[in-house]
């Protein structure tokens, strides 16, 4: 069951990750003529992650301390060395579930039995847009009390990328976890694509 998009807060959250991707990534982005804006969703409240490609995850990185104020994230690994961290070739847009939490029915599942249902799952990359576009739209943080896993995201040995927000340091934190453990307080966020428009 889903929601026509046109019930939901896309429209307005689209509009923001305009004004987001202007003042933080430093270009302009038509995205409802860019992209193919799906006509239900599986919430009545998303966030659009924009990703212009061209960035790696060490400059989405740095885009998202712009957002959040002086603190480093912290890295318990540099995010170079996981999967992914190289930069995408084109543009492309994810829709998430607009939530300081990952999806409910993620939580306490490990990231090999994530990779294992074959959905698109938000990567770190991703995670740094989304998280400083949120706060900068709300100026609260994601994951207060939770870590979201980016199940593809791994090191050479197969240990898994996490991330959340240390309200004691006030930074956001990446660490790495083996890939079959499940925690009470671990979760994912579906991201579902967006085509361009041909």
């Amino acid at each position: 069951s889903g929601f026509k998009t046109s019930g939901t807060d896309l429209d307005a959250w689209l509009t923001k990750a305009e004004e987001f991707t202007k003042k933080y990534l430093g270009m302009e982005a038509n995205l409802r003529e860019m992209f193919v804006i799906p006509e239900e969703l599986p919430w009545k409240s998303v966030i659009p992650v924009f990703d212009p490609g061209g960035l790696t995850s060490r400059e989405a990185l740095n885009k998202l301390i712009k957002t959040l104020g002086p603190n480093k994230p912290y890295e318990e690994v540099d995010v170079m060395k996981y999967a992914g961290s190289e930069a995408g070739v084109g543009p492309t847009l994810h829709l998430i579930e607009s939530s300081v939490r990952p999806n409910a029915d993620t939580m306490r599942v490990s990231p090999d039995s994530l990779v294992g249902t074959n959905k698109n799952w938000l990567r770190l990359r991703g995670y740094a847009i989304a998280f400083g576009l949120h706060h900068f739209v709300t100026k609260e943080y994601l994951d207060l009390q939770t870590w979201t896993w980016f199940p593809s995201d791994r090191l050479p040995d197969g240990r898994v990328a996490s991330g959340r927000w240390n309200p004691g340091c006030s930074w956001v934190g990446f660490r790495w976890y083996d890939s079959g453990r499940e925690y009470p307080n671990f979760g994912a966020r579906l991201a579902i694509e967006c085509s361009l428009e041909s």
